[in-house]
């Protein structure tokens, strides 16, 4: 199994403050991440820093490979890591699919596209029944 995304002693920061410390672990292709927390504690920070919102202040970030620490947002999700915001943030005019759809926005090939609704749906089937519900 290789590793998909490794992070090594991230430390974020916003200005002075900081919002994130040493953060480190490794991801390897087929396995979930369960990240969890109480307020504050950086979770949002570690997305946003992964995902290139947040440009970290130490440490290293490697998905599938490459360095990414620093890089900006649409180079990262141009090699498929992507950050989806909470319920309150999606669009509420459109279709569950519509918004999944969204998600694969840097994706040309429709076939790689319909591949990753196919899993998503797999994954969350309630998701599947509801997929033109807005």
């Amino acid at each position: 199994m290789s590793t998909l995304l490794k992070v090594s002693d991230l430390t974020s920061r916003y200005g002075r403050l900081t919002a994130l410390r040493n953060a480190s672990f490794a991801l390897n292709e087929g396995e979930l991440l369960f990240v969890t927390g109480p307020n504050g504690a950086g979770k949002s920070t570690l997305l946003k820093s992964i995902s290139g919102i947040v440009v970290p202040a130490e440490g290293s970030i490697k998905f599938g490979g490459s360095q990414i620490a620093g890089r900006p947002p649409e180079d990262i999700a141009r090699l498929g890591f992507s950050m989806v915001p909470e319920g309150r943030h999606v669009f509420g005019g459109l279709t569950i699919e519509e918004n999944l759809r969204l998600g694969t926005g840097m994706l040309a090939d429709e076939s790689r596209v319909s591949s990753n609704l196919d899993n998503a749906y797999d994954l969350f089937p309630m998701l599947a029944e509801r997929r033109h519900s807005t």
